[in-house]
């Protein structure tokens, strides 16, 4: 064959396999950037999906709080509500102590309180004479105080 046929054939199937090279490499490209593409969007909706789950837990993380702080309202009003009910129960008994002061000073008044809670007692009715025995008391009491 000549020489003359040989080169054109030649150069031809060198460009041929220079078209096909570059046809590959834009493939290629454009392979990698659909590739890009498709890694960008699960990159995105990734972070859309982390994103809707931090505001989930934030939203749960608040109710929860929420929830804590009611709780921890509802604990102090009822230890606030039984403080109160304490502070009620010295005062009246501050006020007993005060009114029994009063009647402490008043003779004739404490011989009469003596008298009727040992007319009132519990067991004064289970003990064996327990009517006279309170009588018994009482004089002894008034004997001590040195009643008229």
């Amino acid at each position: 064959m000549s020489t003359q046929i040989i080169i054109p054939i030649l150069a031809s199937a060198v460009c041929g396999l220079l078209i096909g090279y570059a046809i590959r490499a834009l493939l290629a490209r454009w392979q990698a950037l659909a590739m890009e593409r498709q890694a960008a969007a699960k990159l995105q909706e990734a972070d859309e999906e982390s994103g809707r789950r931090l505001r989930e837990a934030d939203i749960k993380a608040r109710s929860e709080i929420v929830k804590a702080r009611e709780a921890f309202a509802e604990t102090m009003r009822e230890r606030q509500a039984a403080l109160q009910e304490y502070d009620d129960r010295i005062a009246a008994r501050e006020a007993d102590i005060e009114r029994n002061m009063h009647v402490i000073e008043d003779k004739e008044r404490a011989l009469e309180d003596l008298a009727r809670l040992y007319e009132r007692m519990v067991m004064r009715r289970h003990t064996n004479g327990g009517y006279h025995n309170v009588v018994n008391e009482l004089w002894r009491q008034c004997e001590i105080w040195k009643v008229d």
